[in-house]
C-alpha cells in the first residue's frame, strides 16, 4: 500500500487502485487523523477532555473513513468528496451540540467544541487531500486532468 505513494512511475501514469488496496489506507490515515486530534486535545486541556472529544471524533473518523471508502468506486469531483466527508466528520459533534443540555458548562463546550472542530476539520482535509493526491479517488474525467 505504501509502496503506492513511493514507487516511482512515468509522468501521467495513474494506475487505478484495487478496492482492496483502499482500505489500509483509509484506515491508516483516518485512524491517524484520530489519533492525532485526541493527541493534541490531550495536550490542550486534559485526559478528560480528550475522552470527551472521543465521543464525537472516533465516530466522525470512522463516518469519514466510511464515507471516503463508498464514494472512491466511481469518479467524482474532488471538491465533492472533501465536502461529504468533511460533513460527514463532524456531524457528530454537531449533534452532540444541539441535543444535549450543558446548562452552566454550555459556554466552556462552546470554547472547546469550536477548537476542536476546526482542529478536526483540518485533519480531515489534510487526510483526504492526501488521499487523492495519491490516487485512492479515481480521476474525475469531466474535470480535465
Amino acid at each position: 500500500m505504501m509502496l503506492r505513494f513511493t514507487t516511482a512511475r512515468a509522468k501521467g501514469e495513474n494506475r487505478p487502485w484495487p478496492w482492496p488496496a483502499r482500505i489500509p489506507a483509509m484506515i491508516f490515515a483516518y485512524g491517524g487523523a484520530i489519533l492525532a486530534v485526541l493527541s493534541i486535545e490531550r495536550l490542550m486541556h486534559s485526559a478528560t477532555s480528550a475522552g470527551y472529544a472521543a465521543i464525537a471524533v472516533v465516530p466522525g473518523g470512522i463516518g469519514a473513513g466510511i464515507c471516503a471508502f463508498a464514494l472512491s468506486f466511481t469518479p467524482r469531483s474532488k471538491l465533492l468528496i472533501l465536502i461529504a466527508v468533511l460533513i460527514v466528520a463532524l456531524l457528530p459533534l454537531g449533534v452532540i451540540a444541539l441535543s444535549i443540555d450543558f446548562g452552566d458548562y454550555r459556554p466552556i463546550f462552546d470554547e472547546r467544541a469550536s477548537r476542536l472542530a476546526a482542529l478536526f476539520a483540518a485533519a480531515i482535509v489534510f487526510v483526504t487531500t492526501l488521499l487523492a493526491g495519491g490516487g485512492v479517488f479515481p480521476r474525475d474525467p469531466e474535470a480535465g486532468r
